[in-house]
């Protein structure tokens, strides 16, 4: 297998995650939906994995979460009914970038060639987004596949090799996050493709643009922790 799939997640804790959903959230709702995402990620990477033929790695922070997630994990029945192996690596690094570098090292050192980068911000993302990253990988003119996020940064980021530079001077949780990451890679004669833009749900404008999107009857991919949470507040309707 030479396909990985490299998911950041940190654990859940209040006022640490999803603070940006606050208010009209509180931290604690906050901190369920985000366990929610967490919880809707998983099921659907591990649900892909097996078609797509990829490894999972979760990069979690903190350090000391590892029991955490090994308990978490085996709290979710459609991934202990898929029987599917996640790989848990304690992330590393003092900013985004330095961390990307580190998973994408990590992943290169056990022999795996085409590996992608991932979130759990995203819950309806659909399936074939990371079908399509994967099939690009598989091109052997594409040196990296960026999925573009509405807010200027990017929700996934495939590279077949790796250097600290294409990182550098990069402004983290910014508009410019995406671009600057580009020119780095194209100043370093890599070809780039691109996937369709998506959108991360960072804050309320995000979450309601999830919330009108499971009203609709056609919605592909329907994340099922997040909904039926969303429907259970008062707050918001689904």
């Amino acid at each position: 297998m030479t396909r990985a799939l490299i998911v950041f997640a940190k654990k859940p804790e209040a006022e640490k995650v999803k603070t940006r959903l606050v208010p009209p959230l509180t931290f604690d709702e906050a901190k369920e939906l985000y366990i929610c995402f967490l919880k809707d990620a998983l099921v659907q990477y591990c649900r892909l994995a097996s078609d797509l033929q990829f490894r999972i790695f979760l990069m979690i922070t903190p350090e000391n979460a590892v029991g955490y997630f090994t308990e978490f994990i085996n709290t979710i029945p459609e991934i202990r009914d898929s029987k599917s192996e996640i790989n848990l690596i304690v992330q590393k690094g003092s900013n985004l970038g330095e961390r990307i570098l580190h998973a994408f090292d990590t992943v290169f050192s056990c022999k795996y060639t085409q590996p992608v980068v991932i979130g759990t911000d995203h819950p309806t993302l659909p399936d074939e987004y990371l079908a399509s990253a994967f099939d690009e990988m598989d091109q052997s003119e594409t040196d990296c596949v960026i999925g573009p996020s509405e807010d200027g940064g990017y929700y996934l980021l495939g590279l077949k090799a790796i250097q600290k530079k294409y990182f550098t001077g990069v402004e983290w949780s910014t508009e410019k996050a995406l671009a600057q990451t580009v020119k780095n890679l194209i100043n370093d004669k890599k070809t780039v493709k691109f996937l369709p833009m998506w959108y991360d749900i960072d804050d309320y404008t995000g979450l309601n643009k999830m919330v009108d999107e499971l009203a609709q009857v056609n919605s592909k991919h329907i994340p099922s922790y997040s909904r039926k949470f969303l429907s259970e507040m008062k707050t918001i309707e689904v």
